[in-house]
Formats: C-alpha cells, structure tokens, sequence
C-alpha cells in the first residue's frame, strides 16, 4: 500500500471515536464475568482497540493480536502479538474474537466465519465491524483500499449463513464520527484528489466525516 495512504488511513483511525465506541460496548458485555478471559482480536493493526478494552476494565485478560504487519513495537507489554495472515492462523481457543474492519478485504468471508465459529469458547461471543456502504468514512476506504465484498452484500451472506445454522446473532448499526484536522488538509486533499471522491469535497475537510458501521455480535451458546 502507498505510504501516503497509510498515513492518511492511521489518521483517520486515529481522529474517529469509533475504536472507543467498541472497546466500550464489549466492555459493557464483560464487565460481570468473573473469570480470566482470552480476547483474540484478528487484524488488530496496533491494537487500539485491546487497548482500550484493557483501560476500561479491572478484569483479568489476555490479548492475542494477530495482524499481516509488524505492529509489535507500539503494543504494550502483555498483548501476545502473531505476525500472520488471518485467513491462513490457527486461531487460539478464545472467549472473544473481534474481528474489526477486516472480514470486507477477505476473499472468503463465510469462510472465515466458519474458522472463527469452531475457535470459540461456550458461552463466548463474536463481534464482527465493518463498514456500513453509506458511511462517508466507507467512500475513502473504497478508493485507497481493495474491499473485496460491498457492506450489504457482506452483511447478507453473513445473516443468510447465521440464520441457516441456527446462531444466535445481533446486528447493529453504530453511528460516530471522525474529526478533521485543519493541519491534514494537504493530505486530505492529495488522496481525494487522486481518487476522485465525488462526495468527498472541501466543505467535508473544514468539519468532519460520518462513520456508520455494522456490529455483528455472535453468541456460542
């Protein structure tokens, strides 16, 4: 990927308040368990989110994150850290699996799916997060990045299977926003220029970018 491109898209991670979002209803989801819990979290990049979720709660974890990049120096002791590809791991018997703004760029979805479904613990659950096609944010990842599977598409084939096999499930939709900083504006600029964004003009670089995004939470029990 261009560098720039990275650089723009850790920005945007960065300014939008969605990683807190999550971190905080799966919070809200584990605050009464009283045991140690294992939290895989698949296409962690630097693990904001663990992170988060290890600031909130008092209750004893342990993170596995498992990303394609290196991201090993930015995470803090503690978190076991897999340098792999997510579609080819064997995922560690978890308690949790979040798989956040991954699962679009897989060839396979279902796939994945199933992989995850057969590594969870009884009683555990799933979140998956991708997002929503009418989100803003989902204009400029469309450009920058390859997402092989369109949102709506994915959340079909994701409650076709579910519903087929009987899985408990929740879908829903999660609004938040990213804030834009005056100073970024130069790169802003060169990644919508180059790739055409039509709704992504100058008026959206003086405020802000609408985020909606889809949160699967699967249940193992």
């Amino acid at each position: 990927m261009n560098e720039k491109y990275t650089k723009q898209l850790d920005y945007l991670i960065n300014n939008s308040n969605s990683k807190e979002v999550l971190a905080n209803k799966i919070v809200k989801k584990i605050k009464n368990i009283n045991k140690k819990l294992i939290i895989t979290d698949l296409g962690s990049g630097s693990g904001i989110v663990s992170k988060k979720i290890n600031n909130l709660t008092n209750n004893l974890h342990q993170f596995i994150l498992i990303d394609n990049y290196n991201y090993h120096s930015k995470i803090n002791n503690g978190f076991n850290f897999i340098q792999a590809n997510i579609e080819k791991i064997t995922i560690p018997k978890s308690n949790i699996i979040i798989i956040s703004q991954a699962i679009q760029y897989l060839k396979n979805p279902i796939e994945m799916l199933n992989k995850i479904l057969k590594s969870l613990d009884k009683d555990g659950f799933i979140i998956i997060v991708n997002t929503d096609t009418k989100s803003q944010d989902a204009q400029i990842k469309k450009n920058i990045l390859n997402i092989t599977t369109n949102s709506n598409i994915l959340n079909q084939l994701l409650i076709n299977h579910l519903n087929t096999n009987k899985i408990r499930y929740e879908l829903e939709k999660v609004h938040s926003t990213i804030k834009l900083d005056q100073n970024k504006n130069d790169i802003l600029e060169f990644i919508f220029k180059k790739e055409n964004i039509a709704l992504v003009e100058k008026k959206l670089l003086n405020n802000e970018l609408k985020k909606i995004e889809n949160y699967f939470w699967i249940y193992n029990n």
